[in-house]
């Protein structure tokens, strides 16, 4: 359906329709991205973060100057506080993936609310920074979900590019893919670390240092530089859209 509506509705009069009904939406929408006219993308890393990994990935921006997102888990964030310390003084930004890596959509909205009140209180505590970014954990939303983000003092917020680092590609491939679909105002979701199930693919051989590393080259032809989530939506108007999904 929605691609008929695309096909037959002009741009123009889709936008004025958007506009119309977004201030009623606001309240169940997330954010996705930026409308901008500077060369710049978000880069976020989830479910971070780990000893393993989430150094190699600082070290990767670190040496192309580049600044991202790091929607965190709070348990694995009070197990490693040193890292939690070392991306908050590397530049980067502390943001909430939850207490841990539960599906929101298997729980009631009223503990949603708990736990997403607890964990940005738990998480603002240890980084020392205020915390008011949240994405879902598997960004699983609903729109009671969203609520209780909202009532909790969070600005929900998924991605416009999945890099798709959680399934076996290489760290070319998952860079090709970034850089086809990235553009400026973008949010590109990648992994610092990975919390996977029996059910999940094989996960990628290259590191997330070599993934990191690969993508902002990538992006660095394209002319585009990483900046934090927050640094994107000061650049211009919000993207933002109602996004669903168990």
């Amino acid at each position: 359906m929605a691609a008929r509506v695309r096909d037959v509705v002009p741009r123009r009069l889709r936008r004025r329709a958007w506009a119309t009904v977004a201030p009623c939406l606001r309240g169940v929408s997330s954010i996705k991205g930026a409308v901008t006219d500077r060369p710049i993308v978000a880069l976020t890393f989830d479910d971070g973060p780990d000893p393993s990994s989430t150094p190699g990935v600082l070290d990767a921006l670190g040496r192309a100057g580049a600044r991202a997102t790091f929607f965190t888990l709070v348990d694995r964030a009070e197990a490693h506080p040193d890292l939690v310390a070392a991306v908050v003084s590397a530049g980067h930004e502390i943001a909430l993936h939850g207490l841990d890596h539960t599906r929101l959509t298997s729980l009631p909205a009223a503990e949603v609310y708990r736990r997403s009140r607890e964990g940005r209180d738990r998480l603002s505590r240890l980084s020392g920074v205020p915390v008011r970014l949240f994405r879902a954990p598997h960004g699983a939303q609903r729109i009671t979900t969203v609520a209780a983000m909202r009532a909790a003092g969070l600005v929900p917020v998924t991605w416009t590019v999945d890099g798709q680092d959680w399934a076996d590609h290489s760290a070319e491939e998952i860079a090709d893919r970034v850089g086809e679909l990235a553009s400026a105002g973008a949010v590109v979701v990648l992994h610092d670390s990975l919390v996977l199930t029996d059910d999940d693919v094989p996960p990628p051989s290259a590191s997330h240092e070599e993934i990191a590393q690969a993508v902002i080259a990538r992006l660095g032809e394209r002319g585009l530089q990483s900046v934090t989530v927050s640094e994107l939506l000061r650049s211009g108007p919000q993207r933002r859209g109602l996004w669903f999904r168990d």
